[in-house]
């Protein structure tokens, strides 16, 4: 069978790599790129059924459950404010008095969160699969669906949210399309945040099924039709970075340098809406520091409308 690139659907493809997993599920897949896109992919992908028993046995799917330690708690709440922070710079919807805003895979609703204290929301929707979210969701006052298509094809948004979601989905073509043509208003916003080829850097890459860097969203703003607004790498150099969480060593040393950041933090006056632990996280991991080169994330807006 001719493999093609899950962006492009160019057949101009190479073997890059074998699927770094614990899992079984991905026990023959391998990464390849495209020559076209320069999107990296994988390839066999498990069936639906599979992926969806794989995802109901996970522990956590998630970043910052309530009992997940303050450091973890503060990361999730860090990324959120950069983020939100992205979002408010690169968009006019501070001026709409009566914004609508639907994400898709909120997790436990972060994100959500720092953006119903900061925009002036009249409905924040969100479309979530892990029912173990649905509570904190629901506390933060957000309409949850447990599938996109219970929500009403004509409920339209002025931003759709996508952060860390992309890189779970095996088609994002047909997946933003979707969100484009069903759920999103004219002049309106589509905002994405996606890790940058993390195959090159992790240990496990499971579950993830695309592998993207700026160059493969341009292909992807033209195949949508959309506006290009902003995009940006954020975070550290990925040629860097070591997140291989199986060394104990390894773990030992990041603890001791987020301890000594926290110290150096604590009397810090100018950490703008961060706490101590939040701030000597964004400082670790250069959080809202844009960069040139491929960094640990990729963030864009995208508008609805191509010209």
């Amino acid at each position: 069978m001719k493999i093609l690139c899950s962006v492009c659907k160019s057949n101009k493809i190479f073997f890059k790599i074998n699927y770094n997993s614990n899992s079984k599920l991905f026990l023959n897949t391998k990464i390849y790129n495209c020559k076209i896109c320069s999107s990296s992919f994988a390839y066999p992908v498990p069936d639906q059924d599979n992926l969806k028993r794989y995802y109901e046995t996970q522990s956590e799917t998630s970043i910052g459950q309530e009992n997940a330690g303050l450091i973890n708690k503060s990361f999730a709440y860090m990324l959120a404010k950069t983020r939100a922070k992205f979002i408010e710079n690169n968009t006019n919807l501070k001026k709409i008095k009566s914004l609508k805003i639907l994400e898709v895979g909120p997790g436990y609703g972060h994100l959500a969160e720092i953006i119903m204290k900061s925009f002036a929301i009249t409905d924040y929707s969100v479309v979530e699969y892990d029912k173990k979210c649905f509570k904190k969701l629901k506390k933060i006052g957000t309409n949850v669906f447990d599938d996109i298509n219970k929500i009403k094809k004509y409920n339209k948004y002025n931003l759709i949210i996508i952060s860390h979601v992309l890189e779970h989905i095996a088609n994002p073509i047909s997946f933003l399309l979707k969100l484009k043509n069903n759920f999103l208003k004219e002049n309106s916003f589509i905002f994405i945040d996606v890790p940058c080829e993390d195959w090159k850097y992790k240990a496990y890459v499971d579950p993830h099924l695309i592998f993207l860097n700026k160059y493969s969203f341009s292909y992807i703003n033209k195949i949508i039709k959309t506006n290009l607004i902003k995009i940006s790498y954020f975070g550290e150099n990925i040629n860097t970075i070591n997140d291989n969480e199986t060394n104990f060593y390894l773990r030992q040393y990041k603890k001791i340098i987020l301890i000594f950041q926290i110290l150096l933090n604590i009397f810090k006056k100018n950490k703008g809406n961060y706490n101590s632990i939040q701030y000597s996280l964004k400082t670790i991991f250069k959080a809202d520091e844009e960069s040139n080169s491929k960094s640990r994330w990729i963030r864009l807006v995208l508008k609805n409308g191509y010209n």
